[in-house]
């Protein structure tokens, strides 16, 4: 026999099913992002790669562009999960780990003496969380 009751009992399982999975998806889903932050933060920036971001700057300069991101990487590859570039606060360099401290660090030994300045920035913000970064070289005056 068809009850009301039945039926009901038929959707609240649906919805603890589907509860279920959405949590697994998102368990899952940290996971990954875990393993990816993990390996982002031993990957380290070539000399080939550093050229070819040159070489995407220059192209920049010559568009009439005054600046070119280097890198964007998910703030939580900061040891802070990337408030200090968020707050700004100037310790900011420090927090970088992998290829993006990799590039700081080639900026800083490079390209400051001749005048090139970095900018880091939180360049998106899902949920209204910090979501990537991003360290931008800038030339004009």
């Amino acid at each position: 026999m068809f009850t009301a009751d039945a039926f009901r009992a038929l959707v609240q399982s649906y919805e603890f099913e589907e509860e279920r999975r959405r949590a697994e998806g998102r368990k899952a889903a940290l996971e990954l992002h875990g393993q990816r932050i993990r390996e982002l933060a031993e990957r380290r920036l070539t000399d080939t790669d550093w050229r070819a971001k040159l070489h995407g700057a220059q192209r920049s300069a010559a568009q009439g562009l005054k600046e070119f991101m280097l890198i964007r990487f998910p703030s939580r590859l900061c040891s802070d999960s990337g408030r200090a570039i968020n707050a700004p606060d100037s310790s900011w360099p420090n927090t970088l780990r992998g290829e993006p401290a990799d590039v700081f660090h080639r900026w800083r030994h490079e390209l400051q003496p001749h005048g090139f300045r970095l900018a880091a920035q939180i360049v998106d913000f899902p949920d209204g969380v910090p979501g990537d970064a991003a360290l931008f070289l800038l030339w004009s005056a």
